[in-house]
């Protein structure tokens, strides 16, 4: 069994009955960025990265009229061997011979790439300046990628949005 982004220990019901079921699992993985009750059960724990350590692409948790997406760059390297999820998955994927295996990218900054080229070739959305010819970096400097409205130019929304603060 793999566990990751959750503590059932700590956030379910009736935690003996399950560190019980827990123990008849012949092998419990469990991936996490700190000790907790549950990693504490595990037969091994794969240490994970933060947010601040990882690659990603990330879209709002809440409702905005357009869609927006942004990629994320880690602010430092991760500590003690840890490595983000996706990273993680992509190896276990590799090693278990998945029928996936050979499609997998290599680790979250080869996919964070693939999916900033992917959008800006979509000939959808605005993305401020095409990143065929720049370096991911500068194009996580420049800011995102955002569904066009029909009705509306970039240039447009933002001036209604500087004056107004609100869409």
């Amino acid at each position: 069994m793999l566990i990751t982004g959750t503590n059932p220990l700590r956030e379910l019901p009736d935690p003996r009955q399950l560190k019980n079921t827990l123990h008849a699992i012949p092998f419990v993985a469990v991936v996490a960025s700190r000790m907790d009750e549950t990693a504490e059960q595990a037969d091994l724990i794969l240490p994970e990265a933060t947010y601040l350590e990882s690659w990603g692409v990330v879209t709002p948790r809440f409702p905005l009229p357009f869609s927006v997406v942004s990629l994320r760059q880690p602010v430092l390297e991760p500590l003690y061997g840890s490595r983000q999820f996706e990273d993680i998955w992509f190896e276990l994927t590799r090693r278990c011979g998945s029928p996936v295996a050979d499609i997998v990218p290599p680790d979250m900054k080869s996919w964070t790439r693939m999916a900033a080229v992917g959008l800006s070739t979509s000939d959808r959305g605005i993305v401020p300046v095409g990143i065929a010819d720049r370096s991911l970096a500068s194009y996580l400097e420049s800011g995102g990628w955002r569904a066009t409205d029909p009705g509306e130019s970039a240039g447009s929304f933002w001036a209604r949005f500087r004056k107004s603060a609100v869409w």
